[in-house]
């Protein structure tokens, strides 16, 4: 039996089998959400030019990627589910080989855990995030280039190694400018103080020009306008103060124990004495384990997670949200730096418990809620039968319209009023007057 086990044919045949088991429901949606906006009936097949694509687009790489597929697989869906979920299997198998590299013992367990977790779903099911995961794939060939170096003898292997990480660091930038703090990482990780020196220009340069590509995208300004505009905080101080605990404490434990995963999440829970405990909790945590090697693996994971604190707030998006899509990133810190710490469980088998145990919950969760995206229906009704949260809200009553159900539409509606009543929210929320300006379709008899 343990030969089988050691097998790796055998190892990441059965994995493969069972993550498509998992995915299979998903292959057959239709596009849903940003997947219309952005892809299909967006703008992105109305540049005949490269160079229109690396200028006007502030993810440019996933763009000419995105194009060569819309001209290549056209309304085919299928295969766009099916390119999101090699995508997804290939980057496990870079991270199975990155936490090999790193020298963690249970790098198959984390492997199983990267390609089982809850919060990888969204990415894989939903078509428009092949952005995430091509992003997620240039990131990982950086850090096992990386790592690669860093225990090679020969000084001309290792510097070719250094050069393939920052080409695919770059190439992580202009797929998904999320990948921005990595550029700290992979900085902050150089040894050599001499060659900090002399790579510091270059990386400050490759910041600048994601982060002018981001601030000049319109799409981008107009959405941070929006969110901006229809903010229920008083001041940016506020909302800051509320935001980032509030923001932190939930992708940590969704990180850790994801209980539940729905598409649309909605706006960070509203609780900052839970979210204060919470953070506390974890700030406690990191102390016990400060002096560990998994204490940087865990500050990687919340420097990953800086884009999506609030500090600026997401295009379209009220206040700050959260969603499981953001962790696709982080998560390749917090697992191993978990691997780390469950090695440091002295008896073996209570080892092997809290290891079972968590992937347990990984696949329960996730084959639980998997059918959450295997449509557009299941993907809106989910998410506001979760939170009643209005964006959800908004997107099934232009479905139940859309398709000639006037009477379920009216009972979204009404949910909407009666959750928020009457509240200042409702006055200013983007997709509460969204959803005003369908009221003449919706009450038409």
């Amino acid at each position: 039996m343990k030969k089988i086990i050691d097998n790796r044919f055998i190892f990441f045949s059965f994995s493969f089998l069972i993550l498509l088991i998992l995915y299979y429901p998903t292959f057959f949606g239709l596009p849903m959400w940003d997947d219309k906006y952005f892809l299909f009936e967006g703008n992105i097949k109305n540049f005949s030019s490269v160079w229109d694509t690396l200028r006007i687009f502030s993810w440019p790489v996933t763009i000419l990627f995105q194009r060569f597929m819309l001209s290549t697989f056209k309304d085919q869906y299928f295969y766009y589910h099916i390119t999101n979920f090699l995508i997804h299997f290939a980057n496990a198998l870079l991270f199975y080989q990155l936490l090999k590299r790193l020298k963690i013992s249970s790098a198959r367990w984390g492997y199983f855990i990267f390609l089982f977790h809850p919060s990888m779903l969204i990415s894989v099911a939903w078509m428009i995030q092949f952005k995430t995961l091509l992003c997620a794939f240039f990131t990982l060939l950086a850090m096992n280039y990386f790592a690669k170096a860093e225990v090679e003898e020969a000084p001309l292997k290792r510097k070719w190694y250094k050069t393939f990480s920052f080409i695919n660091l770059v190439l992580s930038l202009a797929s998904k400018t999320a990948s921005l703090p990595l550029v700290a990482h992979w900085f902050l990780s150089l040894k050599d103080n001499k060659k900090k020196i002399i790579l510091i220009i270059p990386a400050t340069l490759v910041v600048a020009a994601a982060l002018y590509k981001l601030l000049n995208s319109s799409i981008a300004l107009e959405g941070m306008r929006l969110a901006i505009q229809t903010s229920s905080y008083n001041s940016a101080i506020e909302f800051i103060a509320k935001t980032i605990p509030q923001a932190i404490n939930w992708y940590f434990w969704q990180s850790l124990l994801p209980f539940y995963t729905v598409p649309i999440r909605g706006p960070v829970p509203d609780d900052l004495m839970t979210a204060l405990f919470g953070v506390s909790l974890i700030t406690l945590f990191l102390f016990f384990i400060f002096r560990q090697r998994a204490f940087k693996f865990f500050m990687a994971f919340f420097l990953m997670l800086t884009p999506f604190l609030g500090i600026v707030p997401a295009p379209f998006m009220t206040s700050s949200w959260v969603s499981d899509q953001h962790l696709y990133l982080p998560l390749i810190f917090f697992i191993p730096a978990l691997c780390l710490l469950l090695e440091n469980i002295p008896k073996s088998g209570m080892k092997m418990l809290a290891q079972a145990a968590l992937l347990s919950l990984m696949l329960f969760v996730s084959f639980s809620s998997v059918d959450n995206y295997k449509d557009e229906y299941q993907f809106y009704k989910s998410s506001f039968d979760f939170n009643h949260n209005i964006a959800a809200g908004y997107q099934l009553v232009n479905y139940y319209t859309f398709h000639g159900m006037k009477k379920e539409a009216r009972e979204i509606y009404y949910q909407i009023l009666t959750s928020y009543s009457y509240s200042e929210i409702l006055k200013d929320d983007f997709f509460w007057l969204k959803i005003q300006l369908l009221e003449p379709e919706i009450f038409k008899d």
